[in-house]
């Protein structure tokens, strides 16, 4: 497997996964984390922000 698929892959996975952790938390809110609200928000900006770097470095990697 090449590079730009391997990024490809742990970006699309990333997304999936967010999107499965998004609909777990809307259906059970009792299930929170006890951390402060800008804490939270920094580490999902942070999480998508790696997620967009992966896909866009597996679209800029040269196909060997």
């Amino acid at each position: 497997m090449n590079l730009s698929k391997v990024l490809f892959t742990i970006s699309v996975s990333m997304f999936i996964f967010a999107v499965l952790f998004f609909v777990y938390a809307l259906n059970h809110p009792e299930g929170f984390i006890n951390i402060p609200i800008i804490g939270a928000k920094g580490l999902y900006l942070i999480y998508i922000l790696v997620m967009i770097v992966l896909f866009v470095a597996s679209k800029l990697v040269k196909k060997q």
